[in-house]
């Protein structure tokens, strides 16, 4: 963890800033002299100011490390694992048993995860024919952590406040109250705790059919049980000021409240393959077809009470305000497809390959639901060729590939334009109180289908030195169609939220090398096997085709030749000498800006220092 400097050093440091900036410092110097007085022990953290109040922001004088008291210096974890295997000749059966513990890197509160499983497998040959499988896993996790500001384990927020909160700000204050800018014990849980349970369990089923030499016929069923209960209970915490006066800690929650939320999820999915393969000669013949579906359905049911009469017993039947939170979720989702595949190789030389899937999934209407991505690809194997005179190259594969596939995006029931349902905010008052109210639903694209990425890719696998060098190479242009990319903008006037579309293209454009070296020594009279890879590639991706923006205007969404990832910045000119340079070549904001900022450069020569003419994408 990076440590603190000590206060009455940061003070100093934050007031040369100040200074620098032709400001005040924030610092008095009597409040830095006190810092170094707290450290030596000759006074308290914290004065008494006029009011009666201890001193907050920058009138502590405390000197604290605050990663240090937030966070643990050591984390440890165990792991316990026990296992059963036997059987018969036919027969065979696996149980294993586990359990996992780790701890938090919270200090002070009860911050940890514990995880239990147990997995029974059992696979059996029925006939020569026929084998059948099954197997059966659960999983237990616990998981408890500080429930910090409301928000559960936050632990985004928690680092920003202990990254933010200033070395003299107290954790405690002289008589023993947690200070109001502390965020120390909301993270020893007097703010309250969040604890989730989750139990898995997955059965799976299978059997192989062997009905004749080179046939294969495989199906698989899997049914999925996932159910969580969440509990996070949200406690007020108090402080109590010198002159008795008590108020609510800046570093916590502002009202008690307990959420309890249970989800569950079912999952069921089935696949069936037959795959024949057969020999003749020099000729390898693999022929595969299969049909695979999904579903998937979850549900969540939850509730809010707020305002506890005690932190003693936290239930929703515990509390007192009269508004109660009371929410569900209902959604799910399907698929189906059919693939199949017919591969060619001749001698170990010349191969082929063929494959197709025609997948179907729920999100997107009913008449474009179903969609075909073919494949091929190819590779000739030279070092089989009989010309081929390079005898320490074992293998000499040049390979090319098309591919597609699709990719159904994220979200659910895109196409149906769903309506929400609440209270009414506004201002509107129905018999003196707020409607119920049904709200307008977001525009939906009645045609809104699949992405189709389509990849051509070449490569080149060689193996050399009696299979002790292997080196591949890959480029490869992957091109995703009908993408939805950002909504159209439209007026602010139209109420409601945009659809998603399919309106772009875009390409990612890269490639790959690796090598690697494996040998085999002996080391006092015994084998020693050992090996080493090497990896590098690069890639660029960008906009194609985006149909909402045909100008190439720079307007906040996509713009045809936009390279992703790429930031734009202003350029240095040196640094201000007096008032004209500020003036002429510093970008101005909200803040103040003197002699000795950075100028930037005029890129696009209008006279100005700002985001430039909103012109092409890469205009400067």
């Amino acid at each position: 963890m990076p440590q603190w400097a000590n206060s009455w050093e940061y003070a100093e440091k934050v007031n040369e800033q100040y200074r620098n900036s032709l400001q005040e410092p924030i610092f008095r110097e009597e409040v830095i002299q006190r810092m170094r007085d707290h450290a030596a022990g000759l006074i308290d953290n914290n004065i008494v100011t006029g009011n009666g109040t201890y001193g907050a922001h920058w009138d502590m004088n405390g000197n604290n490390d605050w990663f240090d008291v937030m966070y643990k210096s050591a984390v440890p974890s165990q792991q316990h694992n026990a296992s059963v295997t036997g059987g018969s000749n036919n027969t065979g059966y696996y149980v294993g048993l586990g359990y996992n513990e780790s701890q938090g890197v919270i200090k002070g509160t009860d911050d940890r995860l514990n995880r239990y499983n147990a997995l029974l497998k059992v696979n059996s040959d029925v006939a020569d024919w026929l084998s059948l499988r099954m197997s059966m896993n659960y999983v237990l996790t616990d998981e408890i952590a500080p429930n910090y500001r409301g928000r559960g384990p936050d632990y985004n927020d928690i680092w920003r406040n202990a990254s933010a909160t200033l070395p003299m700000w107290n954790d405690l204050n002289p008589n023993g109250s947690p200070s109001f800018l502390s965020s120390g014990p909301s993270l020893r849980g007097e703010g309250g705790e969040q604890s989730n349970q989750r139990n898995e369990t997955t059965l799976t089923g299978g059997f192989t059919i062997k009905p004749f030499k080179g046939l294969n016929i495989s199906g698989n069923y899997t049914w999925r049980n996932l159910t969580s209960h969440l509990e996070r209970n949200t406690y007020v915490i108090q402080v109590t000021e010198a002159d008795g006066s008590i108020r609510n800690s800046a570093r916590a929650a502002q009202q008690s409240s307990v959420l309890r939320q249970m989800n569950f999820t079912n999952y069921h999915t089935a696949d069936i393959v037959a795959d024949y393969s057969t020999q003749i000669y020099k000729h390898s013949l693999n022929a595969l077809v299969g049909y695979q579906e999904e579903y998937n359905n979850f549900s969540r049911l939850a509730g809010i009470g707020r305002d506890l009469y005690t932190n003693s017993v936290p239930s929703i039947s515990t509390t007192f305000n009269a508004n109660p939170t009371v929410n569900d979720v209902l959604t799910h989702w399907a698929t189906q497809g059919v693939f199949g595949r017919l591969a060619y190789n001749y001698a170990e030389k010349y191969f082929i390959e063929f494959n197709g899937r025609y997948d179907a999934h729920s999100k997107f209407p009913a008449d474009i639901r179903w969609s075909f991505f073919p494949s091929i690809s190819g590779a000739w194997n030279i070092a089989e060729e009989n010309f081929w005179s390079v005898s320490k190259v074992n293998a000499f594969k040049l390979r090319a590939a098309y591919t597609s596939s699709g990719d159904p995006g994220n979200g659910n029931y895109l196409y149906l334009p769903t309506m929400g349902t609440g209270i009414g905010n506004g201002d509107v008052l129905l018999g003196g109180v707020k409607p119920n109210m049904v709200f307008m639903p977001p525009l939906v694209s009645s045609d809104l289908t699949w992405s189709s990425p389509q990849t051509l890719g070449f490569g080149l696998d060689m193996v050399a030195l009696e299979n002790r060098l292997e080196m591949t190479y890959d480029w490869y242009q992957r091109t995703i169609y009908n993408q939805p990319g950002p909504a159209k903008i439209l007026p602010e006037t139209i109420g409601t939220g945009l659809p998603s579309v399919n309106n772009a293209v875009s390409e990612t454009r890269g490639w790959e090398f690796s090598v690697k070296w494996r040998n085999t020594g002996r080391i006092a009279g015994k084998p020693f096997n050992y090996s080493a890879r090497f990896n590098i590639a690069d890639y660029i991706g960008y906009v194609v085709e985006y149909d909402e923006n045909t100008t190439g205007q720079r307007n906040g969404t996509w713009t045809p030749g936009e390279v992703f990832g790429q930031i734009w910045m202003y350029e240095s000119n040196g640094v201000a000498q007096n008032v004209g340079d500020v003036e002429a070549s510093v970008p101005q904001g909200g803040g103040w800006y003197y002699p000795g900022d950075l100028m930037m450069q005029d890129l696009n020569g209008d006279g100005q220092i700002n985001t430039g003419e909103r012109g092409r994408w890469n205009n400067s």
